[in-house]
């Protein structure tokens, strides 16, 4: 056990005054019991609280006291000085001994490395446009380092899906093109490795063998099911260097799924049979204005003057009141010369008579804003234009002549040809906004597609919606790739 120390009256005034210095002493006293020390440390000297502060006389005796006390002690029994935890002289924390041996724990990122480049070319991926999660899959191509296309023909990679309406035509075209079709697990795959990855046989697509009409049937595939799959090269002869260094990173062959020559020669007949086939041109605005110049005509009002337009915050111009009162009128007089004229017709001779919107523009509000008043006025259109016509018909006036007849009947076709048209920017604008993402790849009649078509379009059944489309589906196609290179453009 230690020796106790004779108590001095003063500094035991002094370590109860102090708080600090209290603390500072029971704290050393329990280390001492714990360290089993023979000799306990004297009492440090600590600033005094003036409220107990001697007179000069005494503190300079205590100062004294202290001072002999403390070197009555061993250089042994002094405390031993540790890292200073306390504020320096210079108002900053001293770094202890042990910190500053301690390494820095923080480690830099690696930089990211486009994954879909080749000998430091960008690969470019065309994706079909109806493709399950394509919104989601294009993303991914592009945060990796490939683009996108819509020209097959220079594509790198062509992800398709086997289930689709338009499977056998894309394949057909990539396949001229010696472009290899895979799936769309190559690309996670290949992000997960993070390289590309050979062409093994689970990524690549076979060649189509579906049994619904307008796809090659399995006669013409020969007599496996599964056509076989030939590895096609592509020319890399025409440089020399080039073909050395692609030899260094082991030739990266590009393998495409053929079918036999016999299958080839039937989807050549085929295509040439498809093209036969008569389309409905759609009819020139001049012809239509030859039309109705045959007819009496109704004269129009004159549009708002250039000093009424109004200008936006963005430089663009906005519709006006007055604008919205002419466009009433001027629709009224357009369905008294013809009830059945199209959305698209009417948008297009709007932008004639105020050149300031766009076409686009005027597609927008003739579909939007000023739907349903122009519905309202076709409406009002057509029963006054079969009220007259039974009136004719009641006054025993002449029964139309063969030519009058012909120019209804063409005026009637011009219709049905806008509306079908609209009804083909409608899909295409479907599948450009990224509507058909989630829609399974593996249902075969993929009715949840086509119900959710419906409910966007809803003047159509999905059977309907899906007959149109399987009928229309290679200008659906060209009216997505122009929405997508003017969203590229934008």
């Amino acid at each position: 056990m230690p020796q106790p120390v004779p108590a001095d009256p003063y500094l035991l005034q002094q370590v109860f005054s102090n708080p600090d210095i209290l603390r500072a002493q029971l704290h050393y006293l329990a280390l001492c019991q714990a360290q089993q020390l023979q000799q306990p440390y004297p009492i440090p000297t600590y600033p005094i609280n003036t409220a107990f502060a001697p007179s000069s006389s005494a503190s300079s005796s205590s100062k004294a006291e202290d001072s002999v006390i403390s070197n009555d002690w061993p250089s042994s029994h002094q405390p031993s000085r540790g890292p200073s935890r306390g504020p320096s002289r210079n108002g900053e924390d001293e770094q202890t001994s042990y910190s500053s041996k301690s390494p820095s724990r923080t480690l830099s990122e690696p930089p990211h490395i486009p994954i879909f480049t080749r000998n430091g070319r960008t690969l470019v991926f065309f994706v079909q446009i109806d493709l399950n999660q394509r919104h989601d899959l294009v993303n991914q191509i592009k945060k990796n380092g490939g683009t996108i296309t819509n020209a097959r023909e220079s594509a790198d990679y062509a992800i398709l899906s086997s289930k689709s309406k338009i499977y056998a035509d894309l394949f057909r075209e990539v396949a001229a093109s010696n472009t290899p079709a895979v799936s769309s697990l190559f690309v996670h795959d290949c992000i997960k490795k993070g390289t590309i990855l050979s062409h093994n046989p689970k990524y690549l697509l076979n060649a189509p063998t579906s049994r619904k009409a307008g796809r090659l049937t399995s006669n013409d595939a020969g007599p496996s099911r599964k056509p076989k799959v030939e590895v096609i090269r592509k020319d890399r002869t025409r440089d020399s260097a080039s073909k050395s260094e692609v030899g260094s990173r082991g030739k990266v062959s590009q393998t495409i799924a053929s079918a036999s020559t016999t299958k080839l020669e039937t989807a050549r007949n085929k295509a040439s049979k498809d093209r036969e086939k008569p389309v409905l041109k759609k009819r020139s605005s001049s012809a239509i204005d030859k039309l109705s110049e045959s007819e009496p005509r109704i004269p129009s009002p004159s549009p708002p003057l250039e000093s009424n337009r109004v200008v936006s915050s963005a430089g663009r111009y906005s519709y006006s009141a007055l604008e919205r009162e002419y466009v009433e009128d001027y629709v009224k007089v357009l369905f008294g010369r013809d009830h059945n004229m199209s959305n698209t017709r009417i948008a297009k001779l709007l932008h004639e008579k105020m050149p300031h919107h766009t076409v686009n523009s005027w597609n927008t509000m003739v579909g939007g804003q000023l739907r349903e008043m122009i519905e309202q006025k076709r409406k009002r259109a057509g029963i006054a234009y079969r009220k007259n016509a039974h009136t004719e018909e009641m006054s025993g006036r002449q029964k139309p002549t063969s030519e009058e007849g012909d120019k209804a009947v063409k005026r009637q076709k011009t219709s049905k040809e806008e509306s079908r048209n609209q009804d083909i920017q409608f899909i295409a604008q479907f599948f450009a906004d990224g509507e058909a993402n989630g829609v399974d790849d593996e249902d075969d009649d993929r009715s949840a597609l086509w119900e959710r078509l419906h409910k966007k379009g809803k003047w159509r059944t999905p059977s309907s919606w899906e007959e149109f489309y399987e009928e229309n589906h290679l200008e659906v196609k060209r009216h997505f790739s122009d929405i997508i290179d003017q969203e590229a453009e934008q």
